[in-house]
């Protein structure tokens, strides 16, 4: 699969923490490029010719990290000048990517023929949610939070990320948890949550937590059960 990332530089660490995780996790089969544009893209764009890239790597998903409306604006351009046919805009901050925007764009790349998701936040997308076969495929490895908890003889947890939240938040804790008695990881998980810099909006990030707290819950839940399943004590 080839997937774009398209961001902006400037100081807000939203998009880059993102960009970076993906890219430095993704199967080893994927073909991964970025490009980033300005921070400072005006609220309103009325001529989008001014904005946008001369050009663009062909590719078959378009994942667009925008942090303000002004890029959001330019989505349907940047699908039809990479080729994209689906896209992912995420939405961490809905004063970034307000409903009305959302529900605008879905007609225009509808016209033209793209699949678009606009998970918010990000750690709430799940294959269901996407119709493209490339989409899909970036949600069974980025998306809503999935563990796997075993734990040996002494009921230490072993963990496994089967998907990570977007901004490795997942994997983070993960990390943190390995090896700590299969029982505390259900208290321990979600501080471990807060200790890792979730950068959605103030509006969003409780939501982000919950959706941690429940992932960790339900592999602890299952991870107690194969425990007693086995024997052990």
């Amino acid at each position: 699969m080839r997937l774009l990332i398209v961001s902006q530089n400037g100081e807000g660490a939203w998009g880059r923490q993102i960009a970076n995780f993906v890219i430095e996790t993704a199967p080893a089969e994927w073909e991964v490029a970025i490009h980033t544009v300005s921070q400072q893209l005006p609220l309103v764009i009325d001529e989008v010719e001014g904005f946008l890239p001369s050009d663009l790597p062909e590719t078959d998903l378009l994942l667009v990290l925008a942090e303000g409306q002004g890029l959001a604006q330019l989505l349907p351009d940047l699908a039809t000048l990479s080729g994209a046919k689906e896209v992912i805009a995420p939405v961490d901050n809905e004063e970034w990517l307000p409903t009305g925007l959302q529900n605008q764009l879905s007609r225009e790349l509808a016209e033209r023929g793209v699949e678009v998701v606009f998970p918010s936040p990000f750690c709430t997308l799940r294959t269901e949610h996407c119709h493209g076969e490339h989409a899909t495929e970036f949600a069974r490895h980025f998306g809503k939070p999935e563990l796997i908890f075993a734990s040996d003889d002494t009921e230490s947890a072993h963990i496994t990320v089967v998907r990570s939240a977007p901004c490795g938040n997942t994997s983070y804790v993960a990390k943190k948890l390995q090896g700590t008695d299969i029982c505390e990881a259900e208290t321990q998980g979600p501080l471990l949550h807060h200790y890792y810099p979730c950068l959605a909006s103030v509006s969003l990030i409780h939501k982000s937590a919950l959706i941690t707290r429940a992932a960790i819950g339900k592999a602890v839940r299952a991870g107690r059960t194969e425990h007693l399943r086995e024997g052990r004590t």
